[in-house]
């Protein structure tokens, strides 16, 4: 593990703004169950991050291209959990993508309907298309 440490500490000196190497060096770190040095990792990944739900977009994305789809929905509800209802919708239908690769097909259902049901209430609309 101390070699994974140090690879993700270089990379981040050669790339301050690189999310994943920050993440994993955070999940490095939670693992060696150094919690305040985790917990530093994370607050900086934070600072990165900025709540743009388009940075955690990306990083999730990240994660799912390489088939780690239970990491990019861990991603994607810290951001849930720190913003909370007001969430930017395409959270939602990211999420719902990752639960159907995951053949968690009512989960996905459920996570889908969150940004229909707000859809009303927002400038985040979809036209209506009529036959």
């Amino acid at each position: 593990m101390a070699d994974a440490e140090l690879w993700l500490q270089e990379t981040i000196k050669m790339d301050p703004m690189d999310a994943s190497a920050r993440n994993e060096l955070m999940i490095v770190y939670r693992e060696q169950k150094q919690e305040e040095t985790s917990q530093r990792a994370y607050e900086s990944l934070l600072q990165l991050m900025r709540d743009d739900p388009h940075h955690y977009i990306v990083l999730a994305q990240d994660y799912a291209d390489a088939g780690h789809y239970a990491d990019a929905l861990d991603i994607l509800q810290r951001l849930e959990r720190r913003t909370g209802q007001g969430v930017y919708p395409m959270v939602h239908y990211y999420q719902g993508s990752y639960h159907m690769k995951r053949n968690e097909v009512e989960e996905a259902s459920a996570i889908i309907e969150r940004p229909r049901r707000a859809i009303r209430h927002t400038a985040f609309r979809i036209p209506c298309m009529t036959m």
